[in-house]
């Protein structure tokens, strides 16, 4: 068993170290983009709602979320995606990932001018 964790350990910091790794993933993300024909700001859309249809881990919201509001994404618009999804996926899953989703947008007291949402408490 700490052989496996010795394992991950080193394949955890060679992904963390590896350069090359990042550019090639963040050149198969503007490939896919490219392939679906679709804007960055649809797109950056279409994969929140995957996301949260998959119960996506929170890590997987911080990267997404940032390519989003790179995109032009906006807090409401995200908002708009979960309140659309909610019959589809189900109220726990939008409870689920409201959380990961505020922290990855950093809603906060600092935040309160960001598209009129109140500063959280």
């Amino acid at each position: 068993m700490a052989r496996e964790v010795n394992d991950v350990r080193q394949i955890l910091r060679a992904l963390a170290a590896s350069d090359s790794l990042m550019e090639d993933l963040l050149d198969m993300q503007e490939a896919n983009v490219e392939q679906s024909g679709l804007d960055a700001r649809t797109w950056s859309l279409v994969k929140l709602a995957a996301l949260v249809s998959i119960d996506a881990a929170p890590a997987s919201y911080v990267w997404h979320l940032a390519m989003a509001e790179k995109a032009g994404v906006t807090p409401s618009e995200i908002v708009g995606v979960l309140i659309a999804l909610a019959p589809t996926v189900g109220v726990a899953r939008i409870v689920a990932a409201a959380p990961e989703i505020a922290i990855s947008i950093e809603i906060g007291a600092d935040d309160e001018n960001r598209e009129g949402l109140p500063p959280s408490e």
